[in-house]
């Protein structure tokens, strides 16, 4: 358009009559053509080809959008800072560094709120900070834009504490759009993120590749995490205190934490809570063993972590998950999917190192291909399991609950999850409350016949037994037949199970069922009853109208069938 213009004309100035008062003089409604037309028809020259290339032409150049406020180029395109009117070049050559961290110190300046990064391939030396103060909040807005550090250092570094702390340590920070690619995950102090004292970030839709860490929280707090894909980092994510900060309120939605040497690591947070929501950790520890030490996600003197609709799959190593906490914490894994495959010690394991750690499961799935080691539980830890997990829960299950297909079984040990009923530790979990019921077992025993004086020895033909305890309830009944007994004295039944309580002694009585061959004084009938402090039943007799009773002595020959309850 400038080229139909004289000459003469493109050196005219700026006056009384040219443009600026030929625009005033128009209607709003004036198409473009019809103002040129106009122009040249009055001799006034709208634009001129040396400001059209000066810094000042924007300044110059009317804007309205949608018939509201008129304003120039220049104002409207000052409405974002854009790192490459600082210098910055995206061309994957040029070190934009200094750049970027200019447009941020700018906009942190003139109390702008959004620092946009075209799409490009951004090559840095060194960290792109925020840190401090941003009044109400600050955006780096990249347009899918590539970062490729080469410094063993953070690549964004947020710090609510540089170089100012932030009000309350919270600069909300939203950071998305960028593609990162570290030094590699060999030099120690690299990070994709880290984000430290406090801080309040908001990163999401970023790939974050081949540094130490790939997201590193060093006391961070309050803080969201979406849509990150992490990969090839020595940590994936790595979540740590920093003396006066722990991690606290930090929630990762729909994450994928793929390839790295490990994919969590959270340590020594234990008034915090850490959520992950529909991630995918997968492929971590590739080289891993079931007896290599390695924690694929590990939590150590933790708080609460919840794991909602997670899906960890292909991740060798002696522990897929790490747990420990203090009293009042717990793992809470919801929905989720535990599959590490055939190289996996301990798919969930349950340490008591800071003392009480406690798990949840609902609706999830835990299982590997080897061994029975898929829940495990330390000894003090607890465990409430609700359905079907598809693997094995073992260590000490002293006090885990499991509601499956809408049976309550209470305390299993190296059982399938898929059994049923209600199941005790191999060994009584004494209790001093009277109303705990701290004990089950059944199972057999062997009665034998002995006499008071010389238990002697006979031949069996049948020696059967069986027996349930409760509580301190034991149930028993036996069925024996024997001859050419030598036995002399009064006559016992040896060998219950359990022995009878003496404290104090109440000589509960023992059923007679039947006897054959075994001969007492006519008219009398034959009593039993368990002696306190053994382990056996006495056989009496009495009149049958009532009286003193006497001992019954011992037979040679002959069976008895008997049954009763007693105290241990």
């Amino acid at each position: 358009m400038v080229g139909m213009f004289s000459k003469a004309r493109r050196s005219m100035l700026f006056g009384a009559g040219t443009i600026a008062g030929f625009f005033a003089k128009t209607t709003p409604s004036a198409s473009v053509p019809s103002l040129i037309s106009e122009a040249n028809a009055a001799g006034q020259v709208p634009l001129f080809q040396n400001q059209l290339s000066a810094p000042s032409g924007a300044s110059l150049v009317g804007f309205a959008q949608v018939d509201t406020t008129q304003r120039t180029v220049q104002d409207r395109l000052r409405d974002e800072i854009n790192v490459r009117d600082f210098g910055a070049k995206g061309d994957g050559a040029a070190d934009d560094t200094d750049a970027i961290n200019a447009a941020i110190a700018y906009a942190k300046a003139k109390r702008f709120r959004c620092v946009v990064v075209p799409s490009g391939n951004y090559k840095t030396s060194g960290s792109i900070v925020i840190g401090g103060n941003f009044q109400d909040g600050f955006e780096l807005r990249g347009h899918r834009a590539s970062i490729t550090a080469t410094a063993n250092a953070p690549v964004f570094l947020v710090d609510a504490r540089h170089p100012e702390a932030a009000p309350e340590v919270r600069i909300h920070v939203l950071l998305h759009g960028f593609d990162v690619v570290g030094p590699g995950k060999a030099h120690a102090n690299s990070a994709a993120i880290q984000a430290q004292h406090g801080a309040n970030v908001h990163a999401k839709d970023c790939s974050l590749k081949n540094c130490n860490r790939g997201l590193y929280g060093y006391g961070n707090l309050i803080s969201q995490y979406d849509n990150l894909f992490i990969q090839g980092c020595a940590y994936g994510i790595d979540l740590a205190a920093d003396g006066e900060f722990a991690p606290n309120d930090v929630h990762f939605t729909n994450c994928q934490i793929i390839a790295n040497d490990r994919a969590i690591r959270a340590k020594t947070f234990p008034n915090g809570a850490i959520t992950f929501v529909g991630c995918e950790i997968e492929g971590n520890n590739s080289n891993g063993a079931i007896d290599d030490g390695v924690p694929v996600a590990e939590f150590a003197n933790a708080g609460k972590v919840t794991m909602i609709g997670c899906h960890m799959e292909d991740n060798p190593g002696q522990f897929n998950i790490y747990y420990d906490a203090l009293a009042r914490n717990h793992l809470n894994l919801i929905g989720s999917e535990l599959t590490p495959g055939d190289r996996c010690g301990n798919v969930l394991y349950v340490a008591n190192v800071t003392g009480g750690s406690s798990l949840i499961v609902v609706g999830s799935r835990v299982t590997n291909n080897v061994g029975k080691n898929q829940i495990v539980l330390s000894p003090g830890a607890r465990a409430t399991i609700i359905g079907e997990t598809a693997g094995y829960v073992s260590g000490d299950v002293s006090q885990a609950l499991i509601l499956q297909a809408g049976l309550l079984n209470i305390s299993r040990e190296d059982r399938s999850v898929g059994g049923v009923g209600v199941a005790f530790p191999r060994t009584q979990q004494a209790s001093a409350d009277p109303n705990t019921l701290d004990d089950y077992a059944e199972g057999t025993w062997t009665p034998v016949v002995i006499g008071a004086a010389g238990a002697g020895s006979a031949k069996y033909s049948t020696q059967n037994g069986r027996y349930t305890k409760v509580g301190r309830q034991v149930f028993v009944e036996a069925y024996l037949h024997w001859t050419g007994g030598t036995g002399t004295g009064d006559f016992y039944i040896a060998g219950l199970p359990f022995t009878v309580s003496n404290s104090p002694p109440t000589y509960p009585s023992a059923n007679i069922g039947r006897t054959t061959e075994i001969s007492w004084t006519a008219g009398n009938i034959i009593y039993a009853t368990f002696e306190p402090g053994t382990r056996q039943i006495h056989l009496l007799e009495g009149p049958n109208g009532g009286g003193g009773v006497s001992m019954l002595p011992y037979p040679k020959e002959g069976s008895i069938m008997v049954s009763g309850t007693y105290t241990v």
